[in-house]
């Protein structure tokens, strides 16, 4: 089961890369998540630890880039009939719920914390920007199956123009607004505690989207990629740098597609099926992963060192492995009845 978007694509060659692309971020995901989690802060050394997070703040873009691509390439094949769309957002809402069930505030609840408890379950998670994100998309997508046939690009190209421009402007303005609701203001900065909130986060989708649905194919992301690093450091250099600025956007943006350039020339997809099964199932990896390590969490298991740390790894990733070839198997026997 793949994060949502994860649209077939319309050559095997390519379905390979998107899938191989999609799985190196789950595996990097999973080590991020468990080095941050149980690595002691003593063994944090600032000279090597700051390129690792660093490193490790791409998972998110790339998985939010990738759901937009599968969806500019479904796009591309002339999906978005009513019943699709129909089916599309019935899908994503389940994602949706998924993404809350997460963060549902057990503990808050029980010690009658309420206003913790609400500042907890409203957060917004990768899950929830990318089903909010990809719902946005679809009705685009919808909307532009109904325009006069040659305006159904334009109308589709325009329209994600102006939501993924509008989002990153916006973004830097309302960064650290508090004017509305906390559910509201939950879904557009991290004031609440957000990790992902739609501003400007939603813009990789857009920005997916916008190069699954291009026609041609060329090289010109790795011109983008450049373009986009050098806007980011000029504005690193000239104004102020935060996850809202357009800077953040631009720079994570040329990571990512210098990345997908790389996965894409890459022609050895073939070979590594455990990394594009990690792809396929990446739902169920990344929510198998996340209690599995909140459990351990809760065991008391944290402050390790770098063997245990690498332990820790190991197990994690055979877990959720062995619980997506497991589910894989019961879903296989159920479709044999």
């Amino acid at each position: 089961m793949s994060l949502p978007g994860a649209a077939s694509a319309p050559t095997r060659g390519r379905l390979l890369w998107l899938d191989g692309f999609r799985g190196l971020a789950v595996l990097l995901m999973i080590e991020t998540h468990v080095v941050n989690t149980f690595l002691a802060q003593s063994r944090r050394d600032p000279a090597w630890f700051a390129w690792l997070d660093y490193v490790n703040g791409l998972v998110a873009p790339s998985f939010l880039f990738i759901a937009g691509t599968a969806l500019g390439l479904a796009m591309r094949r002339g999906l978005g009939k009513p019943v699709e769309i129909v089916h599309k957002v019935r899908r994503l809402s389940e994602i949706l719920v998924i993404g809350y069930l997460l963060h549902f505030p057990f503990n808050e609840l029980h010690g009658h914390r309420w206003h913790e408890a609400l500042l907890v379950g409203s957060q917004m998670d990768v899950l929830q920007c990318i089903a909010i994100s990809l719902a946005v998309g679809s009705l685009v997508e919808w909307l532009a199956q109904h325009a006069p046939g040659n305006w159904r690009r334009p109308f589709w190209t325009a329209a994600l123009l102006i939501l993924a421009a509008g989002i990153v402007l916006t973004a830097p303005v309302l960064e650290t607004w508090k004017g509305g609701l906390t559910v509201v203001t939950a879904c557009l900065n991290q004031t609440t505690g957000s990790l992902f909130p739609l501003l400007p986060w939603a813009a990789f989708v857009f920005a997916g989207a916008l190069r699954g649905s291009a026609e041609k194919q060329t090289r010109w992301r790795v011109l983008l990629a450049i373009a986009a690093g050098v806007s980011a450091a000029w504005w690193r250099g000239s104004h102020p740098f935060s996850p809202a600025s357009p800077a953040f956007f631009v720079e994570r943006l040329a990571w990512v597609l210098l990345l997908e350039e790389a996965c894409q020339a890459a022609n050895f997809w073939e070979g590594r099926k455990w990394i594009r099964f990690a792809g396929r199932e990446s739902l169920l990896i990344y929510v198998a992963h996340l209690v599995l390590i909140s459990f351990l969490e809760g065991l008391g298991v944290r402050d390790l060192g770098f063997a245990g740390v690498i332990g820790m790894l190991a197990f994690v990733l055979a877990s959720v492995f062995a619980i997506a070839r497991l589910k894989q198997w019961g879903w296989a026997k159920f479709k044999s009845k």
